[in-house]
């Protein structure tokens, strides 16, 4: 029998999922409205993302409290919570460069880029962790690198005009390689914004 728990548990992943999907959507109807360029301040739109986050997180912590055995709050301390420090700076740096990403991005090419973290993820779980994904997972993994694969063609031939002297980096390639470097520096294995 599907609890009420349940029910919102499903219904917050599905406007999680939402959420993911129209983001680079709204960010390319902006930019067609204002000439190519995003109409807003990007570090603010970061921050009244994560604004609009922590209060939801806070609503469902509240929410939750009665509940729960232990609500996080029993052994607080400032020093162990200084520590989410170097994850929160990171998590700020990657989400102002999803923004410029999508800035530089057409929607299909930014979301199968920003799933790139997926590929590594699951090649290391089966050599590192000796987990054995499934036929299914291997063949999503595939279909996801063959997509990129495919965005990528016009940003080699790009490349290649700017290695032989051209101006300046293609907005593709620079995009690219933002969600590249983002992978790097994320704090864990998921995406956005």
């Amino acid at each position: 029998m599907i609890t009420r728990d349940i029910l919102i548990q499903i219904a917050l992943a599905l406007a999680l999922c939402m959420i993911a999907t129209i983001q680079p959507l709204l960010m390319e109807v902006a930019k067609r409205g204002n000439g190519g360029h995003t109409p807003f301040h990007t570090p603010s739109a970061v921050f009244y993302t994560e604004a609009i986050k922590l209060v939801i997180a806070l609503c469902t912590w509240c929410y939750q409290k009665r509940t729960l055995e232990y609500t996080g709050l029993e052994n607080f301390r400032l020093s162990t919570a200084l520590v989410f420090a170097v994850p929160a700076a990171l998590f700020a740096a990657q989400n102002n460069a999803v923004f410029f990403a999508m800035q530089l991005l057409d929607p299909p090419t930014f979301q199968l880029w920003a799933c790139f973290k997926l590929i590594p993820v699951g090649v290391a779980s089966r050599l590192v962790l000796g987990k054995r994904p499934s036929p299914v997972q291997w063949t999503a993994l595939a279909l996801l690198a063959l997509g990129m694969a495919n965005t990528t063609l016009d940003c080699v031939s790009e490349l290649s005009v700017v290695a032989s002297g051209g101006a300046a980096a293609s907005r593709r390639a620079r995009g690219i390689l933002i969600l590249l470097v983002n992978v790097r520096v994320s704090p864990h294995p998921h995406p956005h914004p």
